[in-house]
């Protein structure tokens, strides 16, 4: 049953079912609909999702928004489409990112938000940038000690 949409199946079971039953009630839901979201967005992670379909915004809002070290312009997005990987990079502040067979995510689809230059230059700096100062603060308390 390849092709149809939730609720079209839930009216073909319906149809079905009418003649074994009153009035049967059909719900259709997806248990399995994930996507995962990671890189420089604020709660990376897998999230699943109970609707038909979701957009790479709902999605990046789920993961709490981007970082403001995010690049907006090329987001990755990973998707399988049988036995092949398909890559594609979109723009998330142009307006032909609505007309992008991405907008829309699929089952299983990895959304990768790069991490900006500055963000890769500088990464670890802030990281030894107190040590460095201890050092440094260190050597120049015993130079003024020997200077005396």
């Amino acid at each position: 049953m390849d092709g149809i949409s939730r609720n079209e199946l839930a009216d073909m079971l319906k149809e079905k079912l009418s003649g074994y039953l009153k009035n049967p009630i059909v719900t259709i839901q997806f248990l399995n609909f994930k996507v995962t979201v990671l890189g420089e967005v604020r709660n990376p992670g897998s999230y699943k999702v109970n609707s038909e379909r979701i957009s790479i915004l709902d999605a990046l809002g789920m993961a709490g928004d981007l970082q403001i070290n995010a690049k907006r312009k090329n987001v990755l997005v990973m998707r399988e489409d049988g036995n092949e990987k398909v890559f594609s990079r979109v723009d998330l502040t142009s307006s032909e990112l609505l007309h992008s067979p991405f907008f829309y995510l699929q089952q299983n689809d990895v959304v990768y938000v790069e991490p900006s230059r500055g963000r890769i230059v500088g990464g670890n700096a802030g990281t030894f940038l107190p040590y460095i100062l201890s050092s440094v603060s260190t050597f120049v308390a015993v130079l003024a000690l020997i200077i005396r």
